[in-house]
């Protein structure tokens, strides 16, 4: 048996630098919302730091320190923390920043923005609060009923996406838009980090007969990049490892292990560790 492993394996820039500097912070600090969805990583923040995590700004008062999470904010929740004159640490992901520009130009220019991603999801909230006139998309199916219902303005038509949203099916969508209106404004605003994983799998894919994704369920990022692999041969997504049945790699020979951006690289290791210690195998870093 063989196991190769993804040569990036860990978290993405923004939230290492995000979990860095709240696990350095005092544990005087509040986080709004969870940093990243990964329970691995938010406990040991809570448990390892004893930093509270509020769900609501109802748990801030006035001059507290709040961390806004990697997925940023709406701008009435920034407002509210303005006004109770808190200390904010702005750790929203700079890909995240980018997008939320890109609608705050749209609502300044009077444009329509079409935004490709789960409404629920707070990265969608916080992006949809900076233009009035915005519309969540998730398929192309949903993108034409879109179209049908709403009279757009061909001209101010602007067309951006969630930073894990599915990039096929995002080029599925803008080529839609683009032929229905010729000046739409396009903004590839997927993580490249998160195109990065996904082409990795797709790579060694020929080559691999089982994949395990370690992630978080949660994760919007994790389950792209599991059902990516679903695509490809058997595949697991792994939330923690101490939980991982080793029988479930018997009969494999050749084993690829990934994760998503919000996995810390220690669950990784963690998960290799357990594998290394109970079968006899060989294991190689792609490069």
């Amino acid at each position: 048996m063989e196991i190769l492993i993804d040569k990036m394996y860990g978290p993405c820039g923004g939230i290492n630098n995000a979990f860095s500097c709240v696990y350095k912070s005092s544990n005087k600090i509040k986080i709004y919302g969870n940093l990243a969805h990964n329970r691995l990583l938010m406990n040991k923040l809570k448990y390892n730091r004893n930093i509270r995590v509020i769900y609501s700004l109802d748990d801030v008062y006035n001059y507290d320190t709040v961390v806004i999470r990697s997925h940023g904010i709406s701008l009435s929740d920034m407002d509210i923390l303005k006004k109770k004159k808190c200390n904010i640490i702005d750790k929203t992901c700079y890909n995240v920043k980018k997008v939320q520009s890109i609608a705050e130009n749209a609502q300044k220019n009077n444009k329509t923005l079409i935004l490709t991603g789960n409404k629920n999801h707070p990265e969608v909230k916080g992006i949809s609060s900076r233009c009035i006139k915005t519309f969540v998309v998730d398929s192309l199916e949903s993108t034409k009923n879109l179209t049908m219902n709403v009279n757009f303005n061909a001209e101010n038509v602007v067309l951006a996406s969630q930073t894990t949203f599915d990039i096929d099916k995002f080029n599925e969508i803008s080529d839609f838009l683009r032929n229905k209106f010729k000046n739409i404004e396009i903004y590839d605003s997927i993580c490249r980090d998160h195109i990065n994983r996904r082409e990795r799998i797709l790579n060694v894919g020929n080559f691999i007969d089982y994949c395990i994704v370690v992630g978080d369920k949660n994760s919007s990022n994790s389950m792209n990049l599991y059902k990516i692999a679903q695509n490809i041969c058997d595949s697991e997504i792994v939330e923690d490892p101490d939980d991982f049945d080793v029988e479930s790699l018997k009969g494999r020979n050749r084993i690829y292990i990934t994760c998503a951006a919000s996995v810390l690289k220690e669950s990784v290791e963690k998960l290799i560790s357990k594998i290394k210690n109970l079968i006899n195998i060989k294991i190689k870093q792609i490069v």
